[in-house]
């Protein structure tokens, strides 16, 4: 079975405020602008996460309403603070445990984290060696039996940057 990672960084969020905890920083105008425009191009394009995994950081649950105005409601939402911050190998951990009858899994978050997964599960793909800019998604393959230990040979399927985006 063909598996898709969908891996999307939270879009532009604002920069802190004296005392705000970067986990609470919301996302700007253009952040939610870009979160609806992805969310578009997901179900204009008919990808299919059966799964979100999404950090709990504020930013990145603004993100993922944006998506979820695009995209059927029978989308199981698995929201938890271990995806903030969470190293790659964590994060594959939080996929791994998706159960294996699932074809499609996003995940929501942050980088770098979220470059470095995307990097180590391609071999470096163009265009993800140079970044992942906010609001970006990324599209990886695989043809494995579970989501369990993905080989770091996944194929980029699609990368779409949001159009306000300035790369």
């Amino acid at each position: 079975m063909m598996r898709r990672l969908f891996i999307m960084r939270h879009a532009k969020a604002a920069r802190p405020t004296p005392g705000q905890d970067d986990f609470d920083r919301p996302l700007t105008d253009r952040g939610r602008s870009d979160a609806d425009e992805i969310g578009r191009v997901i179900a204009t394009e008919g990808y299919a996460p059966a799964t979100v995994i999404c950090s709990s950081a504020k930013r990145t649950r603004e993100t993922l309403d944006g998506l979820l105005r695009s995209l059927p409601g029978d989308i199981e939402v698995r929201m938890t603070r271990n995806a903030y911050g969470a190293a790659p190998d964590a994060l594959l951990g939080l996929v791994g445990a998706t159960r294996p009858e699932i074809a499609g899994v996003m995940v929501v978050g942050h980088n770098p984290e979220l470059h470095t997964l995307a990097i180590m599960l391609t071999a470096a793909a163009e265009p993800l060696r140079t970044g992942l800019p906010t609001g970006t998604l990324a599209i990886i393959g695989f043809d494995t039996e579970t989501w369990e230990n993905l080989p770091p040979s996944g194929k980029l399927l699609a990368f779409h940057v949001p159009r306000g985006d300035s790369r």
